[in-house]
């Protein structure tokens, strides 16, 4: 059975089934992804390069994946090598780069091949890969830098950037999910910036002096931005810095609270935002993160995981989880860059 019949047929049933659009554009997005891999290794061999994928003559793909059979897409052997080579974005669309290399777009990937592989009474293929490869982020200490260097830039603030780094800054001291981020609330960080109710668990952190000025600026921002919005007061401490308008026309104003899926978008556009910013003006990146002193297995700033849920876990695996008691520190206190806050005040750690 030819895959490409393989995959409309097995479209056709789910949608039969009553399956949501939304299930239904993307597992066509996920299974046209896979033929298109297949295909692609046709011509050039496993993992094709970025500049195979782009040379590739489009008469000779569509040959190719019309001979893709559908037992291809569901042995071990394409599953080893496709699912790292698609979660690196080797398939992304130019204009939403960081899309496919999401872990929610990892899963929907090795999702398809098991339902696809069912559908067509064939054996699972092998769970080998649903997220990119993990890497460890750059230390906290350069992260503290880059976020001193921007906001003691003399310029107007932009409430994208700032709202960025204040995430940064809260994600730095205490690795959260975008479900604890978005249950925020503004009273959980004290008007200077400087401490912090840390939103995996409570406890009260905290911040270094750079970290300290991005959430005391994106505090300011925010002010700003909830000012004029009428039917009470808005806590949340994430909320949307411009405004919007639904699917059906109706306008919505800056300033209302973030959603789970719009702290995730708010992070990756931000992201690719700074990313740019950077780029233009290099001048502003700090000493520590000069590529020539980025320590070795470190991931510099520009190449930051481009999804909350990567970010976190990247921190966590690289041993920046959430600031924990430490060896000699009073009991309830907890230590932050180089200082241990305890149940009456803070004090210099001896570390």
């Amino acid at each position: 059975m030819q895959a490409a019949w393989a995959i409309e047929r097995h479209l056709a049933t789910l949608a039969a089934s009553g399956a949501s659009a939304s299930l239904l554009r993307q597992r066509r997005w996920a299974l046209r992804q896979a033929l298109t891999g297949a295909a692609l290794a046709r011509l050039h061999g496993p993992s094709p390069t970025p500049e195979q994928v782009a040379g590739t003559d489009p008469a000779a793909l569509a040959r190719s994946v019309d001979d893709v059979p559908t037992a291809e897409l569901a042995s071990p052997e394409f599953v080893a090598w496709y699912l790292p080579w698609a979660a690196g974005g080797a398939l992304a669309r130019p204009e939403r780069p960081d899309g496919a290399r999401s872990a929610a777009s990892a899963r929907a990937r090795a999702a398809a091949l098991r339902a696809l592989a069912s559908d067509a009474s064939l054996p699972a293929p092998p769970h080998t890969h649903t997220a990119p490869a993990l890497r460890p982020v750059i230390p906290r200490r350069a992260v503290e830098d880059l976020l001193r260097a921007l906001t003691d830039t003399p310029a107007p603030p932009v409430p994208t950037r700032t709202r960025l780094l204040a995430v940064l800054a809260v994600m730095a001291a205490d690795p959260a999910g975008p479900t604890a981020l978005v249950g925020m609330r503004v009273e959980d960080a004290s008007a200077d910036g400087r401490t912090l109710r840390a939103p995996t668990d409570g406890r009260e952190l905290l911040l270094p002096p750079g970290s300290a000025a991005a959430v005391r600026d994106w505090l300011t921002v925010r002010a700003e931005l909830v000012a004029g919005l009428t039917g009470g007061t808005v806590h949340a401490m994430w909320v949307s810095a411009h405004g919007l308008r639904d699917a059906d026309g109706t306008a919505r104003p800056p300033g209302l609270p973030l959603q789970t899926r719009g702290m995730e978008r708010a992070y990756t556009r931000g992201m690719r935002a700074l990313r740019r910013h950077l780029s233009a003006r290099p001048e502003l990146v700090p000493h520590s993160l000069r590529p020539e002193l980025v320590e070795v297995g470190a991931v510099p700033v520009l190449e930051l995981p481009p999804s909350l849920e990567l970010l976190r876990r990247s921190l966590l695996a690289a041993g920046r989880g959430p600031v924990s008691e430490v060896t000699g520190v009073a009991a309830g206190a907890t230590r932050v860059d180089g200082l241990r806050t305890t149940p009456t005040g803070t004090a210099p750690d001896p570390r």
